[in-house]
């Protein structure tokens, strides 16, 4: 990731709601074990179903980007990885490469 890119805590501010706390950041996910977070286990089966493939931080990013009619699903590249967020229930994840 590149220093040009928006910090996580820079992408929580500009989504947030006037007048509300920053949006809840619900966990920070290893890319190749999201097992250890429920929602982040449910997005790569998610993007798997679709056929869509999470390989890499870039395969994650477009993945989503790619999924058409997806009004929910949302990711940005962030330095610290890709952080996806949920629109209706307003929490973020951050997946990080495996060595990170």
């Amino acid at each position: 990731m590149t220093p040009e890119l928006p910090t996580l805590a820079r992408l929580r501010e500009r989504f947030r709601s006037p007048g509300e706390n920053l949006p809840e950041l619900r966990g920070i996910c290893r890319l190749d074990n999201p097992s250890g977070d429920a929602e982040a286990e449910v997005i790569i089966q998610y993007l798997h179903a679709l056929g869509a493939r999470t390989s890499t931080l870039k395969e994650l990013l477009d993945g989503i980007a790619g999924l058409e009619d997806e009004e929910e699903l949302s990711a940005f590249e962030c330095r610290e990885g890709v952080a996806v967020t949920h629109a209706s229930d307003g929490w973020w994840l951050l997946f990080v490469d495996g060595d990170a």
